[in-house]
């Protein structure tokens, strides 16, 4: 070959690659830390018992199964659903810079109610669940996963923007809505405290052995002490 037709084949080669897709970087693959999370939640006030609507959500299509972990102000309780179905639900959202569309998948509403003694929730998750026709982050195949907090509970970062339009219509869940003939309402079934359990060795508090002032690598700059 000559010279001339080698740096040719060789620029051809370059530009071929440059053609190719870039593949995606590790840091740019979808995350989540449990199949599906608590979105919203509603109180009926006048409901004879403590009567909640909600919707569960998740990153890709899906139908996952699992059980509710919730503190209330009488006490612990256990909260099971079976196969529910995350469908599509797209939004326009605004924040204080842009407007933008985020793709959802969420389910219909939910109800759960709990004794009358109940009056608030102080705080839910996602205790465990598992997954079917989950094809985008792999969770049918880890079976049954335990969801420990702050998983499962659904928050979304301030930044996400508040929803100004619903390109779903109508739209999959309407949490104010309350339950008529066709939906099921899940009863709560009183559990213990899962923190409450023997150990061998508690948990003893930290104590400080011996305060420094970090060495910041070059690059970051400390105006003040912290």
């Amino acid at each position: 070959m000559t010279k001339p037709l080698a740096i040719a084949f060789f620029l051809a080669l370059l530009a071929c690659l440059a053609c190719r897709p870039a593949a995606a970087a590790p840091s740019e693959r979808p995350v989540e830390y449990c199949p599906t999370e608590i979105l919203g939640s509603h109180r009926f006030e006048d409901s004879a018992g403590a009567l909640y609507s909600f919707d569960l959500h998740g990153g890709s299509a899906r139908t996952v199964s699992g059980t509710i972990v919730a503190q209330t102000d009488a006490g612990w309780f256990s909260i099971p659903f079976s196969s529910v179905t995350l469908v599509p639900d797209n939004g326009r959202y605004r924040n204080d810079n842009v407007s933008f569309t985020r793709n959802d998948f969420v389910s219909a509403a939910l109800y759960v109610s709990f004794p009358p003694g109940v009056t608030k929730i102080e705080r839910w998750w996602v205790d465990r669940a598992q997954t079917a026709g989950e094809s985008v982050y792999g969770w049918d195949a880890h079976g049954v996963v335990d969801c420990l907090p702050p998983a499962g509970v659904g928050l979304r970062p301030p930044s996400a923007g508040e929803r100004i339009a619903d390109l779903v219509s109508p739209p999959v869940t309407n949490l104010q809505a309350a339950p008529d003939s066709k939906d099921s309402v899940i009863a709560a079934a009183p559990r213990a405290d899962p923190g409450n359990e023997s150990c061998a060795q508690p948990f003893v508090s930290a104590r400080v052995r011996h305060a420094a002032q970090p060495r910041w690598p070059m690059g970051w700059t400390i105006s003040k002490p912290l």
